[in-house]
């Protein structure tokens, strides 16, 4: 349990960091550990294929172990996971599903999964992932086209997180926060100032995970904004990011947004090879919202 403890801790400090790419290589070992180990073992060695299959844009994998994961959870065995390793496994799932299912197109499952874990994070008291969920859940509502839900989800979020004084949380929730609005009709100057104000305290944490999206809202503002030469500059950072990363999750639409810029600016064959790459993306991932996405918020 001590080394298999000592991987998965391994695993997301390089997930969080955004080192995607980094972490395909642990699970071979996690998988050794697991194989010898009980149920436990092969929980946390799920969560972690979940998580990789998410970040990396690999869906079909991620459901799979999710699906097996919920499987072998018992509450009664695993409800206390969460004060080793600092999350609920279940949840950590159920988080995955809601933005699997939400890119899907699957809003009545994205749904489902987000109040199935909210009720859970409640039932066994792992109340520090319960901003976790606002948080994450309001950004699968947004891409879903439900921007005014998400926005009071993750105002909750964050409320909870000032409250708990859970730093990362509360950082993540206002770069959520900020990327909403950069995205949205609404204001997106006020989406900017707040995306620049917390992108470099996330860049000076090490918290890169998502990074590339939340630069790439930045760079939608700059395009709201009539700036299409400073939404090129961003959206390069963003697609610089990515591709060394491994990173997939919201590949297709960082993607669609440098496509735009590089249309804005007179470069015809590099737009042609941004969509070309979001479209890998896209049909690698099975997802299917990003053209209504980028209808609404490139158009």
């Amino acid at each position: 349990m001590v080394q298999m403890l000592a991987l998965y801790g391994l695993f997301a400090h390089r997930m969080i960091s955004g080192r995607v790419r980094a972490c395909r290589p642990m699970l071979a070992r996690m998988s050794d550990l697991a194989r010898a180990g009980d149920s436990t073992l092969h929980i946390l060695k799920l969560v972690n294929d979940c998580a990789y299959g998410l970040y990396s844009g690999r869906f079909a994998l991620s459901m799979e172990k999710s699906a097996a994961l919920r499987t072998l959870y018992d509450p009664q065995l695993h409800g206390g996971v969460f004060l080793q390793v600092g999350a609920d496994p279940l949840v950590s799932v159920l988080t995955a599903e809601m933005h699997v299912h939400g890119q899907r197109g699957n809003e009545i499952e994205m749904r489902a999964a987000l109040a199935q874990a909210c009720a859970h994070v409640e039932t066994i008291g792992a109340m520090l992932q319960r901003s976790w969920a606002d948080i994450f859940g309001a950004a699968a509502l947004f891409f879903c086209g439900h921007g005014d839900e998400a926005e009071a989800l993750v105002a909750d979020g964050i409320a909870r997180a000032d409250a708990q004084g859970a730093a990362f949380w509360q950082l993540s929730g206002r770069l959520w926060q900020g990327s909403f609005a950069a995205f949205g009709d609404r204001d997106p100057a006020a989406g900017r100032a707040l995306l620049e104000a917390t992108l470099p305290q996330a860049e000076a944490a090490g918290a890169h995970l998502v990074l590339p999206l939340f630069q790439s809202a930045l760079a939608r503002s700059h395009l709201a904004e009539g700036a299409p030469r400073a939404a090129l500059a961003a959206s390069r950072r963003a697609v610089s990011r990515l591709i060394r990363s491994g990173e997939g999750t919201w590949a297709p639409l960082v993607l669609r947004v440098h496509e735009e810029a590089l249309r804005r600016t007179g470069h015809p064959d590099r737009r042609r090879r941004a969509r070309q790459l979001a479209d890998a993306y896209q049909a690698r991932s099975g997802a299917t919202i990003w053209d209504s996405v980028c209808r609404r918020v490139l158009t």
